[in-house]
């Protein structure tokens, strides 16, 4: 399973998420700012009532945060402890995949390949080489994992 949509959590109200011009004013919790990454990627704190919101449906803790990808993000393997994270698409950013590659270093062959659509959940594997194909606005999303 590289992307997999998941049904059975609920559409996130609208007065719960917040426009770009203000996810952008809230803190960058991005630490590689200063590299390739930069204007690429940000990963913004959430506001408390969306973070609550979204907590009311896992029975442990869980880190939410708002997802900016404002150009094509190379081949890369998150960073993070846990496997998988959730993605709730706010705007996809135009016609644009996540590409799961059989490698970081010489990603010839694409393995996997998912367009995500807005309002929906999707759980996906952050530990398998993948990228963002190119997005021609900003693509927003929630994102959702563990907290460790």
């Amino acid at each position: 399973m590289y992307c997999e949509e998941i049904s059975d959590l609920p559409i996130i109200p609208s007065h719960l998420i917040k426009d770009l011009k203000t996810i952008e004013s809230y803190k960058d919790l991005f630490l590689k700012k200063t590299d390739k990454y930069s204007g690429i990627y940000s990963s913004y704190e959430s506001n408390k009532d969306l973070s609550d919101y979204v907590q009311q449906f896992f029975d442990h803790q869980v880190l939410v945060r708002y997802q900016v990808i404002k150009k094509s993000l190379p081949v890369h393997v998150d960073k993070a402890n846990v496997s998988n994270k959730l993605n709730y698409i706010i705007d996809s950013g135009g016609d644009v995949k996540t590409r799961w590659w059989s490698s970081v270093e010489k990603p010839r062959e694409i393995i996997s390949e998912y367009k995500q659509l807005i309002n929906r959940w999707y759980r996906l594997d952050i530990h398998t080489p993948h990228d963002i194909s190119v997005p021609t606005n900003p693509r927003i999303s929630i994102t959702v994992r563990e907290k460790i």
